[in-house]
């Protein structure tokens, strides 16, 4: 994914229309780079959204897409942006955590690679 100055300029802006929200969010949760299996999606859900699917749910990306953006569209203008950081939160977490893992694979491949 390489929207991620996209997502957090637009994400810090207390300003963002809800279809800019949905639209993040369904490019994270479409993604399997972010998440590979559909289960990891229910962390992200219960940290961001404060939500929890049934199972049948879970098995189905598009599904728990379309249950989400119910819940952006149905939210409070305080709940919206309690959700916005949240997921402010999320994406800068996602992206450093990623960063570090890029380094960490890069050094450990030099060192097999030179030998040490």
């Amino acid at each position: 994914m390489d929207n991620r100055f996209l997502y957090r300029s637009s994400l810090k802006s207390k300003d963002i229309p809800k279809f800019q929200m949905m639209g993040i969010t369904s490019e994270l949760i479409l993604s399997k780079q972010v998440f590979p299996k559909n289960i990891e999606i229910t962390s992200f859900l219960n940290v961001v959204f404060n939500v929890e699917f049934k199972n049948y749910v879970m098995k189905s990306r598009t599904l728990i897409l379309s249950r989400t953006v119910r819940v952006i569209e149905g939210c409070s203008e305080n709940e919206y942006q309690n959700y916005r950081r949240k997921l402010l939160n999320f994406v800068e977490e996602y992206y450093e955590s990623e960063e570090v893992s890029k380094n960490i694979s890069k050094s450990s491949i030099s060192k097999w690679v030179t030998g040490e």
